[in-house]
């Protein structure tokens, strides 16, 4: 999968997990066992393997720009 599928999908899949309005948001209200359908069982290896390789290059760059998060 390329890298900006990858992204995309990333995306796609944490938008329901978003805090857009962080006064009102409580934990207490979300399921921590949501998974939104996904089940890590059926997803490719290699998808998950270059899922973490992206996530580690990502970690990187933050690192050496000394910034947390994407803004």
């Amino acid at each position: 999968m390329k890298d900006r599928k990858l992204i995309a999908e990333a995306t796609r899949l944490a938008e329901p997990y978003c805090v857009t309005k962080g006064s009102r948001f409580r934990l207490k209200d979300f399921d921590p066992g949501d998974t939104n359908g996904v089940n890590p069982r059926n997803m490719p290896k290699s998808c998950s393997n270059r899922a973490v390789a992206m996530a580690s290059q990502m970690q990187e760059k933050l690192y050496a720009q000394d910034r947390w998060r994407c803004s």
